[in-house]
C-alpha cells in the first residue's frame, strides 16, 4: 500500500470510528414505561414540560405469603401495618403526563377522605407527602394517578 492510500485508509478509519463514538454521545433519555398500571413513588413534577419522575415499586400485602417467602421478609417485623413497600433499587424514569390526568389523593385530617387534584396541586402534594401511588399509562402518557391509602 502506498503512502497516499495508507493515509486515506487511516483517515477513513478515524472518521468512521469518530462517528461511531459520537453516535454514542447523544443524550440518553429514560425509557418510558409501557401502557399499563404501576405502583410507584413520585417526585419532581415539572409543570412546564408536563413530566414527572416515577420509581416503580411493589406493594406487598401481608396475605401474599409466597411473595413474602421469596423476598425473605418477616411477616411480624416487616408488616406492622399489614403491607410492605418493596423497592429493590431506585430507578427514576421521566414520564409525560396527559394534558388533564385524573388525580386522586388521600387527605389526612380529622376524617380521611379522597380528593381530586389538579396537576399544580399534585406538585405541592408530592413535595409535602411521600406516599405510594398507582398510575395508569395509556399511549405513553400518565392518564390517572391514585395515591394509595397506607395507614
Amino acid at each position: 500500500m502506498t503512502g497516499r492510500y495508507r493515509t486515506g485508509w487511516i483517515l477513513f478509519l478515524a472518521i468512521s470510528l469518530g462517528l461511531g463514538v459520537c453516535a454514542g454521545c447523544q443524550e440518553q433519555t429514560s425509557p418510558i414505561l409501557p401502557d399499563g398500571t404501576y405502583e410507584v413513588f413520585l417526585k419532581d413534577l415539572n409543570l412546564e414540560s408536563q413530566t414527572i419522575l416515577v420509581d416503580e415499586m411493589e406493594f406487598i400485602s401481608i396475605f401474599e405469603l409466597e411473595r413474602i417467602d421469596e423476598l425473605g421478609l418477616d411477616p411480624e417485623e416487616d408488616f406492622p401495618s399489614g403491607f410492605y413497600l418493596y423497592n429493590e433499587a431506585e430507578s427514576w424514569i421521566e414520564m409525560p403526563l396527559e394534558g388533564d390526568p385524573h388525580i386522586e389523593v388521600v387527605m389526612w385530617g380529622e376524617q380521611i377522605e379522597a380528593k381530586w387534584l389538579t396537576v399544580e396541586e399534585l406538585k405541592s402534594h408530592i413535595e409535602e407527602y411521600e406516599a405510594p401511588y398507582s398510575i395508569l399509562i395509556q399511549n405513553g402518557e400518565i392518564i390517572e394517578i391514585f395515591e394509595m391509602y397506607v395507614p
